[in-house]
């Protein structure tokens, strides 16, 4: 099964929306969680109609920024979980396989927020035993060598990155 995470930075742009065709034709997901879509429902309907995927669930867009939303074919069984501005966490089935969880987020990017981001982590974590997969934008590093120009990130966001990361019991991939 083959799923794809992607911050898309607004699909309201064509060259935006050519991209994403062109990543679902290339890697042919099962699953596609879109971050900061910058769209509502009614448009992420089109775009899911356009990828030819059977089913879609949209958070809207708040003003003029935000939207997450999960596209899936018929090829799985997803069935919602809970979902915020932040996330949308699915149970997946397989059709015959193993049951399991997979969370789309996306982290606050103002620093001043990360603290609820990392906080939504520990709650997403505490709420089932099922084997977990999450991903997308937590808009946060691990370490300092994932940082690529500008200002080096503050120790207390990679260290309180960190130690969500471990106690939600997470291997990052």
């Amino acid at each position: 099964m083959s799923l794809l995470c992607w911050n898309c930075r607004g699909l309201g742009n064509p060259r935006a929306v050519r991209c994403l065709i062109e990543l679902v034709r290339l890697k042919k997901p099962v699953v596609v969680f879109l971050c900061e879509t910058l769209l509502d429902k009614r448009q992420m309907e089109q775009i899911r109609r356009r990828l030819v995927f059977q089913h879609c669930f949209t958070v809207d867009r708040s003003g003029r920024s935000g939207g997450v939303a999960v596209l899936w074919t018929n090829e799985v069984q997803l069935s919602l979980r809970s979902y915020s501005r932040n996330h949308i966490n699915m149970g997946v089935d397989n059709l015959g396989h193993h049951t399991w969880r997979f969370t789309g987020f996306y982290g606050y990017p103002e620093r001043n927020r990360r603290r609820s981001s990392w906080a939504l982590l520990r709650e997403l974590a505490a709420q089932s035993s099922l084997p977990w997969l999450i991903g997308g934008d937590f808009n946060d590093l691990l370490s300092p060598e994932e940082k690529m120009g500008g200002a080096p990130q503050p120790n207390w966001m990679l260290q309180g990155f960190q130690e969500a990361v471990e106690d939600c019991g997470l291997t990052e991939l």
